[in-house]
């Protein structure tokens, strides 16, 4: 609930303090005192837009600052607060916000720099507030599905966290059927391109180092001539040339033998030559075998270069290197593969996309059936306290509309409600806002709020001037609904009827006063003898009588006493 406000330069507003209490809070005081600047301020604090022109005159800001207890019960705030890594350890909330001349807008949430959307978040959960000058939840076709949904709430706890699970696989489905399907027509626009490109590099047998060995081998072959020439001239030196070094080193060997048999101590080295003769007639062998591989087609340079032209063309196209030439291929023939087999791969997907749309619209139409049959007795508790409301001849009608397109499902069903009234017999039912008063809406809101109460987590309820219209035993009705409401609830009520005022837990009186010739505005809470002067006031006008005084203390005490029977 909402524990204090303190407003600072806020219109005629120079310096507000005020602690409310929990119950029903009663604000009155003389027109145009202020009473409903109070809720703009508040207002402000909670995320609403703001006007530099609130800005009193002289000042450089406004200043509204509004501390509030957290809900335990109220698990959405609970979890946004979590979100938003707000520490609210010692139970309480302070909202700050400061408006500038210049526009600028700073927020704040327990000393958190947050932004006015986030601020707006946070003040949606914490205060309702319908005023007739102000954005009504009840007027917005949006919000009516879940009021429906807070009375029916025992029912639909049941269904309702399936039915978003379905939902999510179900849109998870859809949404990869819409992907595939869309790919389908424009992979195979692609196809034959794929396969084109697939051929091409496939044509080429490519492995990695294919274009180094080719490289090499176009190398030897443009210089073949002259490596012909080297191997063969220096096979002709080691063995076949008269006079080559084979038949030398023979003699040389036959030489030493024969000298080695005159000097026993050569006879150790004459092994050396053996060895050297040994060797050159391997590497007679290798020249020869080598020789014989520098024999080839001459078509084989032509279809070499042909082949690494191949190569380079590919890797100007599909990659730097066949590494990536290779790794093209395999995605592109990934590809085809997926296209050949689209239509069994989106028959799988649509025969689980059926399973999950049948899943959750069995789901859907159960939770339908409870909203209809919700729907009704939430009608007739409306219609009852609408007639009590000096309202009889209202009917109030819930109409319910299938969003039977796909695109429109959503995690709360296939329904889309809408609140109709008709305010006499003579009219037939219309939305809301375009058949109902201010004071009717106001009263149409405390008659579903008083309903709902039970099921509505929201703290604090704020009423601005709900009187407008209606007197006597209606206003009397209006009080004690309130009042009924309060226990539930924290109300702020802003009101001219003295019915309303009497039944106030708390009357805060607000005034506008003149110091040294400047405007101010107080704002003080009653104590029990001043409650009964502000009712005097409330009935008697400019002339307050004894009789008047006699009625505002009888009036104070009928409704203490009505307070403590219940």
């Amino acid at each position: 609930m909402l524990l204090s406000l303190n407003v600072n330069n806020f219109a005629i507003i120079d310096k507000i303090e005020v602690e409310f209490d929990k119950g029903l809070n009663i604000i009155t005081g003389e027109t145009g005192a202020g009473k409903s600047i109070i809720i703009g301020a508040l207002s402000l604090a909670l995320g609403q837009r703001a006007n530099v022109e609130n800005i009193k005159a002289g000042e450089e800001k406004i200043k509204v600052e509004a501390m509030f207890d957290v809900p335990k019960n109220n698990e959405k705030l609970i979890c946004l607060l979590d979100d938003l890594d707000i520490d609210y350890s010692d139970n309480n909330l302070i909202l700050v916000r400061e408006v500038y001349e210049n526009g600028r807008n700073v927020s704040r949430v327990n000393g958190n720099l947050i932004n006015v959307g986030t601020l707006k978040q946070i003040g949606l959960h914490l205060v309702d507030i319908h005023g007739q000058n102000s954005a009504q939840r009840i007027l917005d076709k949006s919000t009516h599905l879940s009021f429906l949904d807070e009375y029916a709430a025992s029912e639909l706890n049941e269904y309702k966290n399936p039915l978003k699970q379905a939902y999510k696989e179900y849109k998870k489905l859809y949404e990869e059927y819409i992907k595939i399907s869309d790919n389908q027509v424009k992979e195979e626009e692609n196809l034959a391109r794929y396969k084109r490109e697939y051929e091409q590099i496939n044509a080429v047998e490519l492995y990695e180092g294919l274009d180094d060995e080719l490289e090499n081998r176009e190398k030897l072959l443009s210089n073949i001539q002259e490596m012909f020439e080297y191997i063969n001239g220096s096979y002709d030196l080691l063995y076949k040339k008269e006079g080559n070094i084979c038949e030398s080193i023979v003699n040389v060997e036959e030489n030493l033998i024969k000298a080695g048999e005159l000097d026993n101590n050569l006879s150790e080295n004459i092994s050396l030559i053996g060895e050297a003769r040994t060797l050159i007639e391997e590497a007679v062998l290798f020249l020869r075998e080598y020789k014989d591989t520098l024999e080839y087609e001459p078509s084989e340079l032509d279809e070499i270069q042909d082949k690494l032209n191949k190569i380079n063309i590919l890797k100007r196209t599909y990659g730097e290197n066949i590494q990536k030439i290779l790794e093209y291929k395999a995605e592109i023939e990934t590809k085809i593969n997926l296209i050949d087999n689209f239509d069994e791969k989106i028959k799988n997907i649509k025969d689980g996309l059926n399973e999950s749309k049948k899943k959750y619209k069995d789901l859907a139409l159960k939770v339908r059936q409870i909203r209809k049959d919700k729907a009704k007795s939430l009608c007739e508790e409306i219609k009852k306290n609408l007639e009590l409301l000096s309202m009889k001849d209202t009917d109030f009608s819930i109409k319910f509309t299938d969003l039977a397109d796909d695109m429109q499902f959503g995690e709360n069903g296939i329904d889309d409600v809408e609140f109709l009234i008709s305010t006499n017999n003579q009219e037939s039912l219309k939305p809301l806002d375009k058949i109902a008063s201010g004071g009717e809406i106001s009263r149409i809101m405390l008659s579903i709020k008083s309903v709902l109460s039970e099921v509505d987590h929201t703290p604090t309820m704020i009423f601005d001037e709900i009187d407008s219209g209606i007197s006597g035993r209606t206003a009397q009705v209006v009080a004690k609904q309130m009042w009924d409401l309060s226990k539930r609830h924290q109300i702020l009520a802003i009101t001219h009827l003295p019915q309303i005022a009497s039944m106030a837990d708390s009357n805060y009186l607000i005034e506008k006063k003149h110091r040294n010739s400047v405007v101010y505005t107080s704002f003080k809470k009653l104590d029990e003898d001043e409650r009964i002067s502000e009712l005097a006031r409330m009935l008697g006008g400019i002339t307050i009588t004894q009789n008047t005084k006699i009625h505002a203390s009888e009036m104070f005490s009928q409704a203490k006493n009505y307070k403590n029977k219940i």
